[in-house]
Formats: C-alpha cells, structure tokens, sequence
C-alpha cells in the first residue's frame, strides 16, 4: 500500500491566483519561562490567509448564491475511489469537451459514476489549464461527484463568466484546485480522501489530500 501527498506547502507569505491568498504566518509567543521544567514552554502562530490558498476545496457557495458552505459538505462526499485523466499539452486557451472525450477514452480504468476524476493538465514546464463550458458539461454528464486539478484553478482565469465553477458547482459537483504528483497516478484507480476545514459560512478550504494505492475494496461510493 501506498500513501500520495497531493498538496503543496503553504509558505510564509506565499501568493495564490487569488490576489488575497497572501500569507503571512506570525509567531505569536512560545512561553518560554511559564512552565517548570523539562517543558520550556509551546510554540504558537497567528495564520491570516485566503479560504481559497494553496491546495484547496471548493464548495458550492464560492459561486453558487445560498450554495452550500464548506461546513455544510459531510465528509463522505470528499472520499472516494479517483482515477487521473492526463490532459496535458492541449494546444488551446482551456480543455474542452474535445479534449476531454478522447483522453478519457484512452484511460486503462475509466471514472466511476458517484466517484472522482483528477484532471492532470500540467507539464513540468508550464502551468496546466483550466476546462471550457464544455468540458465542464462533459464531467456533469459522466457523473462523478468531485473533479480535482493540478491547475491553479478550474477555470482559464481568463474567462471572467467562470464556466467551469459554474456549471461544476452548480449541478454539485464539487472542486479541489492545485493538486501536485497527479503522474504518479496515471493508470490506477486510488482512493482519494480530502478534508475541508469545518469553517462556518467557508466557501473553501485549504487541504491536504492524500491517495491510497491501490483503491481498497469497498461499497463506493460512500452515501451522503
């Protein structure tokens, strides 16, 4: 059995696509002197970031008006068995529909109804792209229940009616952006387990999901 990491780093005063995602981690005090020894006092920092920084989840109500916040998503519905789609050198603006079809067409397992698809689009070199209207219609029809990205985000940040949030979130499909070390999935099935913070009214969450490999047998996917 195999344990992937699949986040990145938050670091001190990193920078995400969103222009608040800026973070700056500040030590707050260690108490040192306050507790008898061998305890030299605890470290503690005050962290002021984006819902949306780093690898992160997606719920309903980042676009979606009176959408269901992070808090509001049980957990079952952010694990599940996952297979990565290779989408990467799309000689286009975004992946759409007819860059889509075809990838999944060559993938050895193929994505589960109810389960989860990773959309690996990025090369080494480049940065990835975010999915059309129609790929983002395709993944409703093919019904999984959350598409990941290695991509900054879902969409061509350039497409300011943001199709692929929209269409995604809107039939409750939900998204986890910025995912790293999606080519050591290709070609299996995994499981994906991904956990949002329960921030009240949140309209995402850093993460830090993680696959286990092989998928364990199991009822997926999981009610709720």
């Amino acid at each position: 059995m195999e344990i992937v990491d699949l986040s990145k780093p938050i670091t001190n005063g990193m920078r995400s696509h969103v222009t608040t995602s800026i973070v700056p981690v500040m030590r707050i005090g260690d108490a040192a002197g306050k507790f008898d020894p061998p305890c030299e006092g605890f470290a503690s920092n005050l962290i002021v970031m984006s819902d949306h920084c780093g690898t992160h989840f997606d719920a309903p109500n980042h676009f979606i008006r009176g959408g269901a916040s992070v808090d509001q998503i049980p957990p079952s519905r952010t694990v599940g068995p996952a297979v990565v789609c290779e989408v990467t050198g799309v000689d286009a603006p975004q992946i759409e529909s007819e860059h889509l079809v075809p990838a999944i067409a060559r993938m050895p397992v193929k994505p589960r109804r109810g389960g989860i698809l990773l959309l690996h689009t990025r090369l080494p070199e480049d940065r990835g792209k975010g999915i059309g209207r129609s790929a983002a219609e395709h993944l409703v029809e093919l019904g999984v229940r959350l598409v990941g990205t290695d991509h900054g985000g879902i969409d061509n940040t350039r497409n300011r009616d943001r199709p692929g949030h929209m269409v995604l979130l809107q039939h409750d499909v939900l998204i986890v952006e910025s995912l790293t070390s999606l080519d050591r999935l290709l070609g299996k099935e995994v499981l994906f387990v991904c956990l949002p913070l329960a921030f009240e009214g949140a309209s995402g969450s850093p993460v830090r999901p993680i696959v286990i490999s092989p998928c364990p047998a199991g009822p997926w996917p999981l009610s709720g």
